[in-house]
């Protein structure tokens, strides 16, 4: 019986896989990649926009409104309308109360202006009001008018809301708007000569129970024609405790 013919060994051994093969697998393997990797970020992104409905972004809340709370014959809880009598602003210990006149809350129960120095035409109204003596008047320092706000509660506080305008426009001067939290100012000096509607919101950080913020408002060296108009409001954001 014939011995049948030899096969060359290279027609039974494995071949070689083609370069076409080997890209084939190659792009597999990066598609289920992509696909797992969309997969993981479908269901990272329902977590999160799970969370993110859970816990929404805390909102403020208005705690109080200069012009909304203001009341006559007596401030509000919470409010006080002041000067700076005997010292510099910031000094508290310096600071006295205006007094209800009859028609707005003045150096003191006489409603005919100007008063006596350096008060003058310091005053507080529903719609605003006017600063004292400028130093070059008094020879000291501004009398500044403010008005002021205890908060009751501890959070993270904003003043929102808020503009001042010079009633006179540029007129012989300007004034100056400062807010202080206690004897501390915050955040920048507003300089107001001009019948525009100016903003001076700002953070005014974490406080608690006790702490006063103050707007005052100062004739920048010289009182004349200073009368203001203003408006503010104070935030509160829950959950900030």
């Amino acid at each position: 019986m014939d011995e049948p013919p030899d096969v060359p060994i290279s027609a039974t051994s494995d071949r070689t896989p083609s370069s076409d093969a080997v890209r084939s697998r190659r792009v597999g393997r990066t598609l289920i990649g992509v696909a797992i990797g969309i997969l993981f970020l479908i269901l990272f992104g329902g977590v999160a926009t799970v969370w993110i409905l859970m816990h929404p972004a805390p909102t403020p809340t208005i705690i109080a409104s200069f012009r909304a709370d203001y009341q006559e014959g007596g401030p509000g809880p919470g409010w006080r309308y002041l000067w700076n009598a005997t010292d510099e602003i910031g000094k508290t210990n310096g600071y006295r109360d205006l007094v209800w006149n009859g028609s707005k809350y003045g150096f003191d129960d006489n409603p005919q202006f100007p008063r006596p120095v350096p008060g003058h035409y310091v005053s507080i109204s529903r719609d605003g009001g006017h600063p004292g003596h400028g130093k070059t008047q008094r020879g000291n320092f501004d009398t500044y008018v403010m008005v002021a706000y205890t908060v009751t509660n501890s959070g993270f506080f904003l003043m929102t809301n808020s503009f001042i305008m010079r009633a006179d426009g540029d007129k012989v001067g300007d004034i100056n708007v400062r807010v202080l939290v206690n004897e501390e100012s915050l955040g920048p000096e507003i300089i107001s000569r001009s019948k525009t509607h100016q903003p001076f919101d700002r953070a005014l950080g974490t406080l608690g129970p006790g702490d006063t913020v103050y707007v005052a408002v100062g004739p920048n060296g010289m009182d004349r024609n200073d009368r203001f108009e203003m408006d503010f409001a104070l935030a509160w954001i829950s959950g900030s405790r």
